[in-house]
């Protein structure tokens, strides 16, 4: 298959989701709350799976991991709207969502910012999480929050333009040479066009109030979480990868190899493989157990 062939591929691939996939909203103090939702009923016997977007905040960029998770999980993909500029308020909206969607527990699936946010999440609701997945990502650090309300401030100002810019920029950065086939780069340039420097300064908000808030326990979880990481990614360094690793010391954990900050891109297959792995082991695992015998069962 040519570059040309396989980009026409990931764009019937996206139509196809945008003809059978209609946004639903929800709203949490008066800011509505778009997201998509996957699979069926029938899904229940493998645990819900959220997964939360990264700075840009467009659910449908992971519409092919949706939909690949979608075999065998109910799956919800929210969109960060530009009024929720609260970190408090996201968390609120997920919780609304899973409540709209009469899920009392679900895995949480976040990248980079969405990593940040599912760390804050399980601060908040605990309970409500049965896996936590953190993928290109770190722990909350105060020292960056400052410089995270400046760039707020920055974005604040700036025209949509140069925003628009310096998104491409960022986003060519963090793809770097994941992106062999041409399609996110035209894909990401349209998702851009659409966002204003409203929403980076919205989204900025949120990364400075996360990064100042509450850090997770993460030993508490630390059998129920999974680390995705390249050993390539341009914006999250080693240091910040260790630093993720001790605080969720003994978690499992993936490296993708020259994954770089979006090996999901990279290698998708793969890359929902080692997820749907790690959500279904435990169902995997009681299905192995031999039955007991007969006599076992009968009562006494």
């Amino acid at each position: 298959m040519t570059t040309s062939e396989a980009s026409m591929s990931l764009g019937s691939t996206l139509a196809a989701f945008r003809r059978q996939h209609t946004p639903r909203s929800q709203v949490v103090d008066g800011v509505a709350f778009p997201y998509f939702a996957l699979g069926s009923a029938a899904a229940a016997s493998f645990p819900a799976v959220v997964i939360l977007p990264g700075l840009l905040g467009v659910g449908e960029m992971s519409f092919q991991l949706a939909e690949a998770l979608a075999v065998r999980h109910r799956v919800l993909v929210p969109s960060w709207p530009r009024d929720a500029d609260r970190a408090d308020l996201l968390v609120l909206g997920i919780a609304s969502i899973l409540d709209a969607e009469g899920l009392s527990r679900a895995a949480l699936v976040g990248a980079s910012f969405g990593g940040l946010l599912a760390q804050r999440f399980v601060v908040r609701y605990p309970d409500r999480v049965s896996h936590l997945v953190l993928a290109d990502t770190s722990v909350p650090r105060r020292q960056r929050a400052s410089a995270n309300r400046r760039a707020a401030r920055l974005f604040a100002v700036l025209p949509g333009f140069c925003t628009r810019f310096l998104l491409r920029s960022l986003s060519a950065r963090a793809m770097r040479d994941d992106d062999p086939r041409g399609f996110w780069a035209q894909y990401t340039a349209e998702v851009v066009a659409t966002l204003s420097s409203a929403d980076l300064a919205s989204r900025y908000r949120v990364a400075a109030d996360l990064d100042a808030g509450p850090a997770l326990a993460g030993g508490a979880f630390t059998s129920r979480t999974l680390l995705l990481e390249s050993d390539d990614d341009p914006l999250v360094n080693v240091a910040a990868a260790r630093a993720l690793q001790e605080a969720f010391c003994g978690a499992a954990r993936h490296v993708f190899h020259q994954g770089g900050h979006s090996p999901a891109i990279r290698y998708p297959t793969q890359y929902a493989q080692v997820l749907t792995d790690f959500l279904t082991r435990d169902e995997r695992a009681a299905a192995m157990q031999p039955n007991p015998p007969a006599h076992a069962m009968r009562p006494r």
